[in-house]
Order: structure tokens, then C-alpha cells, then sequence
């Protein structure tokens, strides 16, 4: 997948820059994630990969507070109520629940995300 950054020089002036692809490694049988792809003062952007029928037990989010925008494939989330959503391409899930027993997530079909985190 191509990154493309828009950015302002000193004078003012915009440009585009191609940012660097990065290699996918392990998130502990949590599907794979690449290094940040771009910093920026809040946060970093991250691309996240899982794979069909893979499953993550209770946890509260692994990176911190963030945003994830399903690019495609599909997920199972389900909170302590019990309560489980379904999301998938062009959905936008903000995972804000750093405490408690937190959510578990199970990849009905395998996919790729965005991850967005903040600071």
C-alpha cells in the first residue's frame, strides 16, 4: 500500500512526498502491524493485517487509545455486556476503552486496517 504525505515547505509552498513501505512483523497472535508510517504531533498512522478466524481474547487496545478504519475483510467485536458489532470495510471503530476488561475481537474474514493512535 502507497502512503502519500502533502506537506508545506519553509516557504510555504505545498509538496507530496512518498513515505517509505514498511514490512509487517508479529503483534503477539494478535495479527501483524507495520512500524509507523508517518508521525505527526498527536499520533502515528499504522497499517494492520489480520487473518481469517484469528482471535484476540479480552485485552484493552495493545498500541493505546486509537482509530481504526477498516480497509477491508471483516471483524467480530465484543464488549463485557456481551454485546458483539460487526465491522468491516469503510467502517471507522475509535477504541477509547483503556481500562476494565476492555473488548476481544475475532477476524470473520481476513483484512486490512488503518491504525491512527494519539498521544
Amino acid at each position: 500500500m502507497k502512503f502519500t504525505r502533502l506537506y508545506c515547505d519553509s516557504e510555504g509552498a505545498s509538496h507530496f512526498e512518498v513515505l517509505e513501505e514498511k514490512e509487517f512483523h508479529e503483534l503477539g497472535g494478535a495479527g501483524r502491524i507495520t512500524d509507523a508510517v508517518a508521525h505527526f504531533k498527536s499520533g502515528s498512522l499504522k497499517l494492520y493485517e489480520f487473518d481469517d478466524g484469528m482471535t484476540i481474547d479480552w485485552h484493552t487496545p495493545l498500541v493505546g487509545p486509537f482509530v481504526e478504519i477498516y480497509l477491508e475483510g471483516e471483524e467480530e467485536i465484543e464488549v463485557e455486556s456481551g454485546e458483539k458489532r460487526r465491522f468491516g470495510r469503510g467502517d471507522v471503530v475509535i477504541f477509547e476503552n483503556m481500562a476494565g476488561k476492555g473488548h476481544r475481537a475475532k477476524a470473520l474474514k481476513g483484512g486490512r486496517s488503518l491504525i491512527i493512535t494519539f498521544r
